[in-house]
């Protein structure tokens, strides 16, 4: 079929949740049914996918998560909403610009410092912004103001 020695989204998609679980103290979630087991993360906490299997959410919202969100997160390319909001992060990598279907990025009241990545002007679909309540400093980027469907900040 082609796709011999190539990743399956499934795969991927444990790949990278498995390393956010880790990189977050996976193990103090509140709710962490399913995570990092042999089960398709399609039937984990807070994951949602297509009938074929494709991550397309990700909601894990005031969920004890604390830590980097991993930059392998640019990988889950289906990614449609992406809510971790009232959990302990750092800061937004850069490579979450790279999700191109992303249309919800949720991350208020995360206690993130630093500026926002002008990199997430690469979510060309992003409609909803939410990082309020955070330490964020700097200006906000022309390359994020520019999103045409971006209507609630």
């Amino acid at each position: 079929d082609g796709s011999y020695g190539q990743p399956t989204n499934e795969n991927v998609a444990r790949t990278v949740l498995t390393k956010l679980f880790l990189n977050t103290k996976g193990g103090s979630w509140k709710s962490a049914k399913l995570w990092a087991s042999g089960a398709t993360p399609c039937s984990w906490d807070g994951v949602t996918c297509t009938p074929q299997g494709v991550v397309t959410h990700l909601r894990l919202p005031n969920n004890g998560l604390n830590g980097a969100i991993p930059s392998q997160i640019g990988l889950l390319s289906t990614l449609k909403e992406l809510d971790l909001s009232e959990n302990v992060f750092p800061s937004i990598p850069s490579q979450v610009g790279l999700l191109k279907s992303l249309t919800a990025l949720n991350l208020f009241d995360c206690e993130l410092s630093g500026t926002l990545p002008s990199e997430l002007g690469g979510c060309s679909q992003l409609d909803t912004l939410l990082v309020h309540k955070n330490q964020i400093s700097g200006t906000f980027p022309s390359e994020i103001a520019a999103l045409p469907w971006l209507n609630r900040l």
